[in-house]
């Protein structure tokens, strides 16, 4: 005899199995294999869904030997996948938290490493500036000793003399009295002559302190800076993916991988010039390089005797000086005849005519002007504690982008993304055109980052001027690979500008006037 599964009596306490058809409000009678589910007699009747579905048989039948089926099987490893990726996620939080502490740990250890390294360089400071103050003060208190103790032995003597000489009124003959007024005003003279030139030479002296002018330029700025730092939260999705048993081609529960558009680890240097700069004055500080499009090479000597900006061929030629207002820091070429130079301290950058000089335009600025690209009819013009000034061909002003930091001299820039560096933490920032940080990165090799340039792929060649490299950074800050070192005769590289159509990387050195120019492969 058949059983009756709608009358099974059912002990279920946290599910509720429904015996009746959703539609009809019927007992679920049949099961259609075809569409896999337990239907009512009324769906299999005329004009309802399941009216020409002929593999239909009654429910008592699909139910046979339910607990060994392969749906229930299916079921219960689903639900046991299930409980796993959900365990797996669960670590995976925990995980999360525990990274969060430790980053918060990590940020908390360099904010009182930062404040120890200030505060122990300052009273290294401190130390110095007071042996040399108590030294001065020393050799002070010794001359200005010297002297009085000359004037008081000079005291003594007098005293002695002016008491022989009213002893001798006293009780002294005329005759001796005589004798001793001529003997002792000689020795008065005497001693009053050797007074006087000593009081002619006494000199007076005043101690006063000046101090250093890095100190007085960072208490300076220190007056604007309201935090020691920022803290900054990149978000991202994680990309977890839930491993389901009953899916084709279920993936296991981890983030996804990343692929590189390019690969730093397999780029290369190839040399392919190198040259002296002329010799414009005793010292000489190569700031910035480009490159124009009759592939000539754009120097600016920050040092110069001369206020120009100096030309050579790639052969190493020198060409001619390109006459500025001052000397300059940083040049970018925008057209054939038309550079974009800035001046560092001066606050005003400059669109420069190379034919027609009576056809420059200067731009003024709130501060300083430093590091200046082109890119897509754009000017980018550096400004300290203002950040990016965005202007056109014409010089005029677009739009101010705010920097995640305020002292930045270098720069490069692609169609959405902007580079840059801040020398004193060594960090490299990639942000979006409106100054929204994407990520930044930190690398032993990168140690006082100085010149940037970008190639096609949005990958950074970095200069590092006090680690004597050049280090070449991944577009999504995950990875980098040191392309030059000091073995290569790099002597604080200072600027660098790469040429996208002819691949080749120009190195200036900021002091020995070497220019190195290298194919990339």
């Amino acid at each position: 005899m058949a059983m009756s599964v709608c009358h099974l009596p059912l002990k279920m306490s946290t599910f509720h199995i429904n015996q009746s058809c959703t539609e009809h409000s019927r007992k679920l009678s049949h099961y259609c294999k075809q569409h896999d589910t337990a239907i009512c007699d009324a769906c299999t009747e005329k004009k309802s869904l399941h009216q020409k579905c002929s593999d239909v048989v009654s429910i008592e039948e699909a139910a046979k030997n339910a607990k060994q089926s392969t749906a229930l099987t299916a079921l219960e490893a689903t639900i046991r996948d299930g409980l796993k990726n959900i365990e797996q996620l669960i670590n995976g939080r925990i995980s999360e938290k525990e990274n969060f502490k430790k980053e918060r740990d990590n940020i908390k250890t360099i904010i009182k490493d930062t404040r120890e390294k200030i505060i122990t360089r300052l009273e290294e400071l401190e130390k110095n500036l007071k042996a040399d103050l108590e030294s001065k003060y020393r050799i002070l208190k010794g001359k200005n000793k010297n002297a009085l103790r000359t004037f008081e032995n000079a005291q003594k003597e007098l005293r002695k003399h002016h008491d022989s000489t009213i002893q001798m009124q006293q009780t002294s003959p005329d005759l001796h009295c005589f004798l001793a007024t001529h003997q002792i005003n000689d020795k008065v003279r005497g001693e009053m002559n050797s007074i006087t030139k000593t009081a002619a030479s006494v000199k007076n002296y005043k101690m006063e302190i000046e101090l250093h002018p890095y100190i007085s330029k960072l208490l300076k700025e220190l007056e604007g800076v309201d935090v020691l730092g920022k803290i900054s939260v990149e978000e991202k999705m994680a990309g977890l993916q839930i491993n389901d048993a009953s899916l084709r081609g279920a993936q296991s529960l981890r983030g996804p991988s990343v692929s590189n558009v390019s690969s730093v680890s397999e780029t290369r240097l190839r040399l392919k010039q190198n040259f002296k700069v002329k010799q414009t004055g005793e010292e000489m500080c190569i700031t910035g390089c480009a490159m124009s499009s009759d592939g000539h090479l754009l120097l600016a000597n920050y040092n110069g005797l001369i206020a120009g900006v100096m030309e050579y061929s790639d052969a190493g030629q020198f060409i001619r000086n390109i006459d500025v207002s001052e000397q300059p820091f940083d040049v970018a070429v925008i057209e054939t005849d038309r550079i974009a130079v800035t001046y560092g301290e001066y606050d005003y950058a400059e669109i420069v005519d190379v034919k027609n000089k009576t056809d420059n335009k200067k731009i003024q600025f709130q501060n300083s002007c430093w590091g200046i690209c082109h890119r897509n009819g754009k000017c980018y013009v550096l400004i300290h504690r203002s950040g990016i000034s965005v202007m056109n061909i014409l010089g005029e002003k677009l739009k101010t982008i705010k920097l995640a930091t305020a002292i930045v001299d270098y720069l490069a820039v692609t169609e959405n993304r902007i580079f840059y560096a801040d020398y004193g933490t060594s960090l490299i920032y990639c942000c979006d055109m409106e100054g929204k940080k994407i990520w930044e990165f930190k690398e032993l090799s990168i140690k006082g980052p100085t010149g940037l340039s970008v190639d096609n792929c949005k990958n950074v060649f970095v200069a590092s001027e006090q680690a004597n490299t050049i280090t070449f950074v991944q577009h999504n800050g995950n990875s980098s690979k040191i392309l030059l070192n000091e073995e290569k005769d790099l002597k604080k590289p200072s600027s660098i500008h790469y040429d996208m159509e002819k691949k080749i990387l120009i190195v200036c050195n900021k002091e020995d006037r070497n220019v190195t120019i290298y194919n990339v492969i």
